[in-house]
């Protein structure tokens, strides 16, 4: 197969927005979207020449000399029940987007915070009606698309089965409904239970303490594969753990 990399062009509208890339998506229709930390690309093809490709570009709040919260975009996800709807984290919340009318609505977990993150969005698999945000510097956020309304769960140094850290990062839901998030380490959230539990694994040498989590993915055979990086050194490892018995593989 042949590369072909593209750039953000200030004299040319229809190239990228930005050249920092954060996610990049698949809808419903077929449509390619890049999130970037200065606004929203839909990638447009040529039919007659696949190699030609421009973006159309999507910014929801012009700012002249510095990047707008609103236009520093993370994650994306689109509901099976709502096509044509993107959820797009970015620093200002929760982005609803309608890629028909182009409607952009922001929802906040804490609408009186200095601070409002959106960095990863997930479904409950148990209940089409919510989506679990990592909401960074305030832990983690369920939010009710019926009410619109959020109910946060922050970390809680007298409370033993609190989440370990608001600094969380990435999430994932498993098909029995568990919450996994990601902050300096791994916490394991059951929605039904008293609160978290966090994920504590073998030696010195595979412990995740002290690691910033930048990515979870959970296996068909009960093994959660983590990629994390030292606080300390900077180095980065992927880690094996065997969700039953607890074991622990760090692959450097």
């Amino acid at each position: 197969g042949v590369f072909h990399t593209y750039f953000h062009d200030s004299a040319d509208s229809t190239s990228l927005s930005d050249d920092n890339l954060t996610s990049i998506f698949e809808d419903a229709a077929g449509n390619l979207w890049a999130t970037t930390r200065n606004g929203l690309n839909r990638v447009l093809q040529n039919e007659r020449d696949p190699e030609s490709v421009t973006f159309q570009r999507f910014m929801f709040e012009p700012v002249a000399d510095e990047i707008s919260r609103r236009n520093r975009l993370f994650d994306m996800y689109e509901r099976p029940d709502e096509p044509g709807v993107l959820w797009i984290g970015s620093l200002e919340g929760l982005l609803r987007f309608d890629t028909d009318s182009y409607e952009a609505t922001y929802y906040q977990p804490d609408p009186g915070a200095e601070f409002n993150g959106v960095f990863s969005i997930t479904p409950d698999p148990q209940n089409r009606s919510t989506l679990w945000v990592s909401a960074y510097g305030q832990g983690v956020a369920r939010f009710d698309l019926k009410t619109e309304r959020f109910q946060v769960y922050e970390s809680d140094p007298d409370n033993p089965n609190g989440l370990s850290s608001n600094s969380t990062l990435t999430m994932h839901t498993d098909r029995s409904g568990i919450v996994w998030v990601a902050s300096s380490g791994v916490d394991r959230f059951n929605p039904a239970s008293v609160g978290f539990e966090y994920v504590k694994t073998g030696s010195s040498e595979t412990t995740l303490a002290g690691q910033v989590v930048w990515g979870i993915e959970l296996g068909r055979d009960n093994t959660l594969w983590v990629v994390a990086q030292d606080d300390n050194t900077g180095e980065r490892s992927l880690f094996e753990i065997d969700r039953v018995s607890g074991k622990t593989t760090r692959h450097r």
